[in-house]
């Protein structure tokens, strides 16, 4: 992310010192205006990258009092230091942020210095001084923002023996202010919800006097105020007698103010007030830039609309509430790679900002850019004649664009309906469309490059894809107990071409599910034709972490079984170790959510480049398949066979996951493994993929390997 980025994300205020740092590296990401004056970093470069320890702290190493493993998300961790490198005081709050998927620590600091020489210079001093203590030793150790504000405003309330403390902001864009908080004595009635959306007008006059006078107290409202005037009948509609306020400043402007209604003691003091104002800002500035992070988390930064995180909130709210109608629309822009390729990303970012335009000034606001170049939108309680009204608008303007080419697919449902299956039968209605789309292409010759998606549903049509089985076999009895469905391309000279050579391509252009779904509607149909023949196998299918994470993926997959009879204990699901690049939470979800409808989870490839042990132990695998790389010198290389030794112990330890070699090509390799207990093999030396027709004619013959302690040699004819 570059420095344009994070100053998107925190609002550049000369005020507030804040930086960003990775947690792991150390090193600064963001620092703010006011942070980089304090450590005279004048340039970008005098800060970006820099280790925060070193450029802070004038450390070497990491700070022994480092926050980071105090950490955790969704909490702050509050904290003072005497920052003996700056010479400052400095009160600290500490979050975790998401940025891009990575975890990093946003600090925010206050410099208390004046306050706390004051502190020391007025301890012995009078009650306003201990007042103002007790106000800062607030706002510094409480972290629950809105809590320190309420317990400010009771402690300058409680000061000045007052009926009422609160805070208004002024909201310039909409020319009005807001009553944000407020704290009232026993027995005073809130009037918060009755003090919005005021139009600042009616506060003119209080602004010249913050102007000339800063703090002023009206000592008696209906000697000091024009009855004719807006200010004295919203004042006086509370019943409030007099009142005392200061100006809350950033960079010299009038940003809100600071009041008690009624004070009754210490009226002619306004230290207090004056000096907790500063306080207070620091406080309101500190919510508005957590509001303005959690917009990003939730809002597309290129198009404004709600982002994927937003669309899976509100999926998963309806599980809870899920509206009495809802109408539901999916648009993916046609011809987006190509424009890109054609145009560059300048032209492709326009494209998506005018799509997104035209889906929010027809479907409303609760649209949704989901990925690349796909939308949603989500009408709610309406009903299907508007709805379709809002569809025919969309199209309409769609078709008249000169720039604008989408495939839609809509659904509307009322009463007693799943929503999950609404949104897969809008789905699919839209990817109907889109392969019309590009078979208008073929058919009218259009010059620029067929997207890869058209690309993809063309090749399946026309059986470009096939699957092929290898056999999976017990190792302790010989026995095939299943297989593994492997995909492969047919070339245009008829030869295959292996996943390796387009399983990238196809997991970039966003399109690999089609063909993982291919695989599985072809598997689900083959079990469905074992059942009636009476062969009773399980099969393994391959899942891209790209389909993982389609959120109606359980549903598509049980609708598929569904269709066809088959139950989902029959089939493996098999993910790559590359998954644990999914979010840990995500991943665990996944798999619970697919173990709970009955399928079983293996975790392929383990051992490869992507290994991560921590996914052992955080995802429930039913089996682990130890990658060929492993496999393939455990004659020779000592290290591979203790790798694979303790593989198999783990295994056993986490409640009989089952574990299964692949790439086994000689009859070392299967005497090893069967020595150590491995449950599972498969591998040239029994089989190469087969054909189903080639698996089934194997499986009729009866052929399994002899058991290994027999010393027979295995099955010649399994080698293929």
């Amino acid at each position: 992310m570059d420095y344009n980025r994070y100053a998107s994300i925190i609002i550049e205020q000369q005020d507030t010192i804040c930086y960003i740092c990775d947690i792991d590296t150390y090193e600064l990401m963001y620092v703010s205006p006011a942070g980089r004056r304090i450590v005279g970093a004048v340039s970008d470069a005098g800060w970006l990258g820099h280790k925060c320890y070193k450029l802070i702290q004038g450390r070497d190493a990491p700070c022994p009092f480092c926050t980071n493993s105090k950490l955790r998300q969704g909490e702050k961790y509050c904290w003072e230091f005497f920052n003996p490198n700056l010479q400052r005081y400095v009160a600290l709050e500490d979050t975790l942020v998401d940025i891009d998927g990575k975890l990093c620590r946003l600090e925010m600091a206050t410099d208390i210095t004046d306050q706390k020489m004051a502190i020391h210079e007025l301890k012995n001093q009078l009650t306003a001084e201990e007042a103002l203590v007790h106000c800062i030793q607030t706002l510094t150790l409480e972290s629950d923002m809105k809590l320190a504000i309420d317990r400010l405003l009771e402690n300058i309330c409680k000061f000045y023996a007052g009926s009422r403390a609160y805070i208004f902001e002024y909201e310039f864009e909409n020319k009005i202010i807001k009553n944000t908080y407020e704290w009232c004595a026993e027995g005073v009635s809130h009037e918060i919800e009755n003090l919005q959306n005021i139009t600042i007008e009616y506060i003119a006059g209080w602004n010249r006097m913050f102007a000339e006078r800063g703090e002023f107290f009206i000592t008696s409202l209906s000697g000091d105020l024009d009855h004719n005037s807006e200010e004295y009948r919203i004042l006086d509609a509370q019943g409030i007698k007099s009142l005392i306020a200061a100006p809350l400043l950033k960079d010299e402007k009038i940003i809100g103010f600071l009041g008690v209604d009624d004070p009754t003691v210490n009226t002619e003091d306004k230290t207090l007030l004056r000096s907790v104002t500063c306080f207070a800002l620091a406080d309101i500035e500190k919510r508005r830039l957590l509001k303005q992070l959690e917009y990003m988390s939730y809002n597309d930064a290129l198009t404004g609309l709600q982002n994927r995180n937003k669309y899976i909130d509100v999926l998963q709210s309806y599980n809870e509430r899920q509206p009495e109608r809802l109408g539901i629309l999916f648009l993916d822009l046609n011809g987006m790679k190509a424009a890109n390729d054609s145009y560059g990303h300048a032209y492709g970012d326009y494209l998506l900002s005018h799509a997104a335009e035209i889906l929010r000034r027809n479907m409303g606001d609760n649209s949704f850019r989901i990925g690349g170049d796909e939308f949603v939108s989500l009408c709610e309680n309406i009903s299907k004649e508007e709805f379709e009204k809002r569809v025919d608008s969309l199209r309409c303007e769609v078709r008249e664009d000169k720039d604008c080419s989408a495939a839609v697919g809509f659904v509307w449902k009322s009463g007693d309906f799943s929503f999950n299956e609404g949104i897969s039968y809008a789905e699919r209605l839209m990817y109907s469309e889109k392969q019309d789309y590009y078979r208008h292409i073929l058919d009218h010759g259009r010059e620029h490059r067929i997207g890869v998606s058209g690309q993809v549903w063309e090749e399946i049509d026309n059986g470009r894809f096939v699957v092929h089985l290898q056999p999976v076999v017990e190792l302790e009895s010989g026995m095939i107990v299943g297989a593994e469905a492997l995909v492969r391309k047919v070339g245009t000279e008829g030869r295959l071409i292996a996943p390796d050579k387009f399983i990238s391509q196809y997991e970039v252009e966003g399109v690999i599910w089609h063909v993982d779904f291919y695989v599985f509607e072809t598997v689900c149909s083959m079990l469905n034709r074992w059942l009636k023949a009476g062969i009773s196998l399980k099969v393994s299918v391959n899942f891209s972490r790209y389909t993982l994470i389609k959120p109606s993926l359980v549903h598509d997959l049980l609708s598929i079984c569904e269709r066809h009879g088959v139950s989902p204990k029959m089939l493996n699901i098999e993910v790559t170790e590359s998954v644990s690049q999914v979010d840990r939470d995500q991943l665990a979800k996944i798999v619970d959510d697919l173990k709970s409808a009955g399928f079983f989870i293996v975790l392929d490839d383990f051992g490869t480049k992507y290994s991560n042990l921590s996914i052992l132990s955080a995802v429930d695998f039913d089996w682990v398949k130890l990658d060929k790389s492993l496999v393939a010198d455990i004659e020779y290389n000592i290290r591979s066979r203790m790798v694979v030794k303790e593989t198999l112990r783990m295994c056993g330890d986490f409640n009989g996951t089952k574990l299964l070699a692949e790439g086994i090509e000689t009859e070392g390799q299967l005497k090893l493994l069967n020595g150590y207990r491995c449950d599972y093999g498969q591998g040239f030396y029994f089989s190469k993929p087969l054909p189903i027709e080639d698996f089934e004619e194997l499986y009729r013959e009866g052929s399994f390997l002899p058991r290994m302690d027999s010393g027979a040699q295995p099955a010649g004819y399994l080698k293929n």
